[in-house]
């Protein structure tokens, strides 16, 4: 067995939620009001209510629980919708459900900017910028993180850009 600090906590935490495609098909359903019954799952959900945004390794070790057992009462918490968890480079974190996040806030714009290039396919970037209600440098961020995730495409003619939704 590796030493404590042979692994990053980040490539520690990819190699448990790897092992997790392994679990999973050991469960079994568990009856929605019997959900926070269990001590255990009542504390990691109160832990994560106390502390949004908590990554599994913290969880893990503040708690002091098995990487098994906190997999297992987290899906069951992640599936009946207790908490979401959300992608953060290389850790996922955990916030308990309804709570209002940036990524959140991040999200919603992006798909607003994306809606109005499907709506209005050939707008420029300050056309955008009069239909989003966007200041131009936040519109030139969505508008580079949807080219970059293919989702959009641009076509320059001199110094007009033009965007338009990407064809599946």
């Amino acid at each position: 067995m590796a030493s404590p600090g042979f692994f990053s906590g980040a490539a520690q935490e990819r190699a448990i939620w790897g092992s997790k495609a392994l679990i999973l098909p050991l469960y079994t359903r568990i009856r929605e009001d019997e959900v926070l019954n269990n001590a255990l799952r009542q504390r990691i959900h109160s832990y994560i209510k106390e502390k949004p945004g908590v990554n599994f390794n913290t969880i893990k070790r503040e708690l002091g629980l098995n990487t098994g057992a906190l997999l297992y009462h987290l899906q069951v918490l992640k599936r009946e919708e207790l908490v979401k968890e959300i992608t953060d480079g290389p850790y996922k974190r955990f916030y308990p459900a309804g709570y209002h996040t940036v990524e959140d806030d991040t999200m919603a714009t992006s798909n607003r900017v994306l809606k109005a290039v499907m709506e209005h396919p050939g707008a420029t970037q300050r056309e955008l910028a009069t239909i989003t209600g966007l200041s131009p440098q936040a519109l030139s961020y969505h508008l580079r993180n949807l080219y970059y995730d293919r989702k959009i495409t641009k076509s320059r003619k001199g110094k007009v850009v033009r965007y338009f939704p990407r064809e599946n």
